[in-house]
């Protein structure tokens, strides 16, 4: 089950997480205001250990914040391909087409 993220509103400021001496934390749980993590993936409170944190309150300095209302592209051949590229992609499919008519597919 996936919850919706519904805050559209515009931010001002980013909430940002610091643990002190960090390691490869796979699992974290926050119980009373107190952040346990662990190492492993696990579901056994004895393989958690309490890390200590700070919560740091950063101003949003981004100028784009969001996706543009509308965006063109070509529909067969994406914007983010260069014009080597989608003149070499436009190739192949018209070799593939042109396969897929000879072999009756």
């Amino acid at each position: 089950m996936f919850d919706i993220y519904l805050y559209s509103n515009l931010r001002t400021l980013i909430y940002k997480l610091t643990i002190n001496n960090f390691k490869t934390f796979l699992c974290f749980v926050k119980v009373k205001n107190k952040l346990f993590a662990s190492t492993i993936s696990t579901l056994m409170f004895n393989d958690y250990a309490e890390v200590a944190f700070q919560i740091r309150i950063v101003k949003d300095k981004r100028k784009i914040k969001y996706a543009p209302e509308h965006q063109v592209m070509d529909i067969d051949v994406p914007t983010v391909v260069g014009p080597r590229s989608t003149a070499m992609l436009l190739r192949r499919t018209e070799l593939t087409h042109a396969h897929n008519k000879m072999v009756k597919i």
